[in-house]
């Protein structure tokens, strides 16, 4: 007969047991809906992030085929301190969109400098500014799916899509054309690396890459440096922002 000692172990053994069967039984498919959560709170959470955003839009309209791109240098302090250089080409309609800015924010006052033409707005900063814009669009996305997985910039990623909000007004005819949005999270890292946007009209490809979270930013990253020669324009009334990210 075991004794007391004994049969405690084994009853300890048989619970490990049954713990590390019930894991490996109720382990499934990754939940996107928890995946997404995970992504979304590393971002809003963030006290300071580094990375480089690239935008590749192309489209047709009735005055021909056009495209765009924007390519981003992002550093962030929580919650409204940023430096963003920007660099935008486009070819047929979007080439008048070509330019070269930088966005500063010191958490008071938000600078945006268009550097061919040597001008700058000044005005107050907003009380927040978002780690990474397309990372807050995830939440608003319905109908999630993991549609498999894939390996993005060297590494494995989940690859999810998902249905965008829709207003109300927009016809059924419209409604029927809109595809779902489709983004890659990196399994170990849960940052969001890649999101395709299918318009009616247009294509949208961001690729988010070199993202750092948390690590250490001089504040003397956000001061701005007024260009030699600048001038001084007042914003429209609405431009109180850095470019959407």
């Amino acid at each position: 007969m075991p004794s007391s000692s004994q049969t405690f172990l084994y009853r300890s053994a048989a619970q490990v047991t049954f713990l590390i069967a019930g894991v490996y039984a109720s382990a499934g498919p990754p939940n996107p809906s928890a995946i997404v959560k995970t992504t979304t709170a590393l971002y809003a959470n963030a006290r300071t992030f580094r990375g480089s955003e690239h935008v590749y839009q192309s489209g047709k309209t009735p005055k021909g085929q056009y495209s765009f791109s924007v390519t981003m240098q992002v550093i962030h302090t929580s919650p409204n301190k940023v430096y963003i250089h920007q660099i935008a080409k486009g070819t047929g309609i979007a080439s008048k969109l070509n330019r070269e800015s930088i966005s500063v924010s010191d958490g008071k006052t938000i600078y945006n400098y268009l550097i061919e033409k040597k001008i700058y707005t000044r005005s107050p900063a907003p009380p927040s500014i978002p780690t990474l814009d397309m990372a807050m669009l995830l939440p608003k996305l319905s109908n999630l799916k993991l549609i498999g997985s894939r390996t993005v910039q060297g590494v494995k990623a989940y690859v999810i899509e998902g249905m965008p909000p829709i207003p109300a007004n927009i016809p059924p005819q419209v409604r029927a054309k809109i595809k779902p949005v489709e983004f890659a999270i990196g399994v170990a890292s849960h940052l969001l690396l890649e999101l395709h946007i299918d318009n009616i009209t247009s294509s949208d490809q961001f690729t988010f890459s070199n993202q750092v979270i948390n690590s250490s930013i001089p504040a003397s990253k956000y001061h701005f440096n007024l260009p030699k020669g600048a001038r001084l324009i007042m914003p429209p009334a609405a431009s109180q922002s850095p470019p959407r990210r």
